[in-house]
């Protein structure tokens, strides 16, 4: 992986981010905050948009 691909991981982690923060959001239930939801969905965002 090149730097020239390294505005598809961009999109593609754009693309995966509102998603995924639902699902954390959902999945934490009562204990969601915005930091909460932000902490946990960054690495999990950024593993999808790599990967895809």
């Amino acid at each position: 992986m090149g730097y020239g691909s390294l505005g598809d991981v961009s999109y593609r982690t754009y693309l995966h981010g509102r998603p995924i923060e639902q699902v954390m959001n959902h999945a934490l239930g009562q204990y969601s905050t915005s930091w909460a939801v932000f902490t946990l969905s960054r690495p999990t965002v950024w593993m999808f948009g790599w990967l895809s």
